[in-house]
């Protein structure tokens, strides 16, 4: 059951590279990063007083690569270095963006090997197929995402390749199958003439 205790507290927002945004949630001291879409990228940060968790985050914001928490607590900023698979997941989304598609599935590669339940991912190698019009490729990615919105526009721009591939050979079939009937039709004529 969700109830008000169990909702979550949005005290800050911060725009990070690449058009990623973070948040902070005070009520479970976690910081949520998306990427321009919505789509979660990472998720990091607890309560307590090991390194690295917090008492209570009270700002966000970016320097550089760099991420600084203000914890109102133990007042002081906790600067967070990203990680390798951070660095690799947004190198990805930088070649989305610059167009650099076959950099963008190389490096979505790299970030399913180091999490391979990363439906972002899927999506990002996606795009880049059909960005590369490798629409069925694109949409074996999809699948693998269960993202129906995107395997419906790679789909239809699949169906609509083959349509344009093989369009010459409906009139070209249907011309055969009439000659086809009309060879039989007078096979039979003279067939049914000897019989009468």
């Amino acid at each position: 059951n969700v109830t008000r205790e169990n909702l979550s507290r949005i005290v800050d927002v911060a725009v990070g590279p690449e058009k990623t945004w973070s948040i902070i949630d005070e009520k479970r001291n976690r910081i949520y990063t998306y990427d321009f879409d919505g789509n979660l990228l990472f998720a990091f940060g607890d309560n307590g007083t090991m390194l690295g968790n917090l008492g209570s985050i009270e700002a966000i914001a970016y320097q550089g690569t760099n991420m600084l928490i203000l914890d109102k607590t133990n007042d002081n900023i906790t600067v967070f270095q990203r990680t390798e698979y951070g660095n690799i997941l947004l190198q990805a989304i930088a070649a989305e963006s610059t167009q650099d598609f076959d950099l963008a599935i190389n490096l979505w590669t790299d970030v399913l090997k180091r999490n391979s339940n990363f439906d972002t991912a899927y999506i990002g190698i996606g795009n880049a197929l059909a960005r590369l019009h490798k629409y069925e490729e694109a949409v074996e990615q999809y699948k693998l995402a269960y993202d129906t919105a995107n395997y419906s526009l790679a789909f239809g721009e699949l169906r609509q390749q083959w349509i344009s591939n093989y369009l010459w050979t409906l009139p070209l079939a249907a011309a055969v199958l009439i000659f086809a009937i009309a060879k039989f039709l007078k096979y039979a004529n003279k067939v049914n003439k000897r019989v009468s």
